[in-house]
């Protein structure tokens, strides 16, 4: 959740704090701007989200 963004900071306050995973993929659906992008999933199943280059480095191993 890229709760940086100026989508995140305009929310009201109670949509900030869904209860249950449920409300949580309604919120993303209706705001996808709030999934912190990049999203890299490599060939063994492993999803990392946003931009580390030292992160992104150990993960590609260059």
């Amino acid at each position: 959740m890229n709760r940086s963004s100026t989508t995140w900071r305009n929310l009201p306050e109670d949509r900030k704090q869904p209860g249950s995973e449920a409300q949580w993929l309604a919120l993303v659906a209706e705001h996808p701007a709030l999934v912190k992008r990049p999203v890299l999933l490599t060939a063994d199943g492993v999803a990392s989200v946003g931009f580390s280059e030292a992160g992104w480095t150990q993960r590609l191993g260059r």
